[in-house]
């Protein structure tokens, strides 16, 4: 429902579930939850920014790439 919500080219309507479903899906939860205790991730530092790898895709075999940085340049001819 989240996915056709955020394309904005359907209508999702909110529907109440029935009283049964929700009993099933009270069940369902109480059976298998697990808390899961919060953990804080940090932030990666690695400067990737710092990498003259060029805007030229190395996949692609070109003749000549200007956009090409000189390592990537040496990568080709070893």
């Amino acid at each position: 429902a989240q996915d056709y919500c955020d394309s904005a080219e359907e209508v999702v309507e909110k529907v109440a579930m029935t009283p049964g479903l929700m009993a099933w899906v009270q069940e369902f939860v109480e059976e298998f939850h697990q808390e899961e205790a919060f953990v804080k991730r940090r932030r990666d530092r690695l400067r990737t920014d710092l990498k003259q790898d060029g805007i030229g895709d190395p996949r692609i075999e070109k003749p000549a790439d200007i956009y090409a940085s000189p390592a990537l340049k040496r990568k080709r001819l070893a």
